[in-house]
């Protein structure tokens, strides 16, 4: 996990209970260098892929998708 992690800019966690906690402490203490760019822990149980994407846009301040329908503009 942490090589897929290397390369992160800024880290988001989230998760249940306590084990997003006990991530993060565990990446502070043994992989500083991953550990100083977690930027946010989250509480969530068991999020959806939609709200996993949710929490990171609105954390990283990224506006929402547009959705665009097929229709033609006319003319």
């Amino acid at each position: 996990m942490t090589s897929a992690l290397s390369d992160a800019g800024e880290i988001l966690i989230i998760g249940p209970a306590g084990a997003k906690t006990e991530l993060a402490k565990s990446l502070r203490e043994q992989h500083p260098e991953i550990g100083k760019r977690i930027v946010a822990v989250e509480a969530a149980d068991h999020p959806s892929d939609r709200e996993i994407v949710a929490y990171a846009k609105q954390h990283f301040k990224m506006s929402p998708a547009r959705i665009t329908t097929g229709g033609s503009t006319g003319g």
